[in-house]
């Protein structure tokens, strides 16, 4: 299977079906040995009912698109295995509404080329706008502008509890 525009838009529509945000398509590996990896959400996450769901209808569309035959280039080519999956804690962010739905958490920002000396940054998301994302790094007092080209990969960077040693 090749992941096309035409494929992930044919498989966000089904995941908007089910009441669900698509958050990221991924294909790996090749031949038989193919997974496509969806990951959806929904404002106060996802738990195993809704992955079965969106599992079971994305299953069934992509078994009629390949009885039926590709719109454009969008039909399965090739034996392949399905996950469908919550993002987790650490979402990605990847549009502009992510920037805004997830303003006032905790963020981590890549970016393509050194900003201010430094390619990473984790603070305080505190939004987006038409130039690019707004963060408060914490390593910084003053909040700094990321220019959306600049921006290689952003994700949910939570404060994750330290493990108790046994004994204490």
């Amino acid at each position: 299977m090749k992941l096309t525009p035409a494929l992930e838009g044919r498989i966000e529509s089904v995941v908007a079906g089910e009441g669900l945000e698509l958050v990221s398509v991924e294909m790996k590996g090749q031949g038989k040995g193919q997974l496509l990896r969806i990951s959806v959400d929904q404002p106060g996450g996802v738990g195993l009912a809704e992955c079965e769901r969106a599992s079971r209808a994305l299953s069934a569309a992509l078994d009629e698109w390949e009885r039926t035959g590709p719109a454009g280039d969008a039909a399965p080519e090739a034996a392949y295995t399905l996950e469908v999956s919550s993002p987790g804690l650490d979402r990605p962010l990847r549009k502009a509404a992510d920037f805004d739905r997830f303003a006032g958490q905790r963020t981590a920002v890549r970016t393509r080329a050194p900003h201010q000396g430094s390619r990473n940054f984790t603070g305080i998301l505190e939004g987006q706008d038409a130039r690019g994302v707004r963060l408060r790094p914490e390593a910084a007092a003053a909040p700094i502008l990321i220019a959306w080209e600049d921006v290689e990969q952003a994700r949910l960077a939570p404060l994750w509890p330290r493990p108790q040693r046994p004994g204490r």
